[in-house]
């Protein structure tokens, strides 16, 4: 069953209001797709976002140590995901790259 994301983290995500107690600073937290057209508007050509650690960076990050497998199983779900829309946004950080 999941759980209820807790309301400081929920007003992280949509105001960029950081967590109580964390060193997590405010701002804007972009869609690949907001990244993407601030690119394009910026004159950048051929903009590609990606995601950088995927959907289980976070779960990397909340366990003490990980196997081999696991690890590997989340390198390849990060290369997997790191270009499909809606899921690089689970990534802690976006990269966006472009031509000038």
């Amino acid at each position: 069953m999941p759980q209820e994301l807790p309301g400081e983290w929920a007003a992280l995500i949509t105001e960029g209001r950081p967590v109580s107690g964390m060193r997590f600073p405010a701002g804007h937290y972009h869609t690949a797709e907001e990244l993407h057209a601030e690119l394009e508007e910026a004159g950048l050509s051929d903009v590609s976002v990606v995601g950088l650690e995927g959907p289980a960076g976070l779960y990397l990050e909340g366990i003490a140590e990980a196997d081999a497998g696991v690890t590997e199983a989340a390198l390849e779900l990060a290369r997997a995901a790191e270009a499909v829309p809606g899921i690089r946004d689970f990534s802690a950080h976006l990269i966006g790259v472009g031509r000038v």
